[in-house]
């Protein structure tokens, strides 16, 4: 990947990337890692990244309500996402505040565009992350992958859509001619850029 000549330059390839990672099913940047904050400590974990809005500077990935991922941003809605391409050696992490649509007009939207397998994500009887004694995934009895998609509406009772408004973001890319590191702010309602040491 070539260095930039401009910070707008990194600014507009960094957005691109995070869209392309958004529409592309093997992308890198398709699968961040997000930070929570709970108890004063930071939480990860990994998520899809289902949808990017440029304009809108915002980030959209899906989840079940019962997770502690909602726990925590429903005490803190700010939300952390780190990703890195391997292959341009570009890392790109983005801070921003979130909404959470659950059981509303667009949550409902996602949801109707989710086939049967994507929608056993959201079916478990229990709560992701609930003590059990053996390997399970959590599905009724009556889940089978052939059956009605109707059968499986009871899970829209615990799907979430987790949209994230970008207000920092932040570069870095490693470059054998010499990394290069640059900030960007939301501020008075432009974008507010400049170089950092990397």
């Amino acid at each position: 990947m070539e260095r930039f000549s401009t910070l707008e330059s990194f600014s507009d390839q960094c957005w691109r990337l995070l869209l392309n990672g958004s529409l592309k099913k093997n992308d890198p940047l398709r699968t961040p890692v997000i930070g929570t904050s709970f108890e004063n400590m930071a939480h990860l974990r990994t998520v899809v990244l289902r949808k990017v809005d440029i304009i809108q500077r915002t980030l959209m990935f899906q989840t079940d309500i019962r997770s502690a991922k909602i726990q925590h941003l429903n005490l803190h809605p700010q939300l952390t996402c780190l990703f890195y391409h391997p292959k341009k050696q570009l890392q790109i992490i983005t801070e921003g505040t979130v909404q959470l649509h659950h059981q509303d007009e667009l949550a409902k939207m996602y949801w109707e565009r989710i086939p049967i397998q994507g929608r056993k994500t959201y079916a478990a009887l229990q709560a992701p992350g609930t003590p059990v004694d053996t390997a399970t995934d959590g599905l009724p009895d009556f889940w089978k992958d052939e059956m009605d998609l109707s059968k499986t509406d009871y899970a829209f009772a615990n799907f979430v859509v987790v949209v994230c408004q970008v207000e920092k973001m932040e570069g870095l890319l490693l470059h054998s001619d010499g990394h290069q590191r640059a900030a960007f702010a939301w501020t008075d309602d432009n974008w507010k850029s400049r170089w950092l040491i990397p």
